[in-house]
């Protein structure tokens, strides 16, 4: 699971620096929205623990 939220995020940072430099705004929020699902995780895989 780290896994998936660590390529998540690296695929996040990825996009945004693609749609800051194209100035494509759908890039960015692709990247904002991958980012989110990663954060998403992290508390689903706490909320599994308990």
């Amino acid at each position: 699971m780290t896994r998936v939220k660590l390529g998540l995020a690296i695929m996040a940072l990825v996009f945004f620096a693609a749609g800051m430099r194209t100035g494509l705004d759908w890039q960015r929020w692709v990247a904002i929205g991958l980012l989110a699902v990663a954060v998403v995780l992290r508390y689903v895989e706490r909320m599994q623990q308990r």
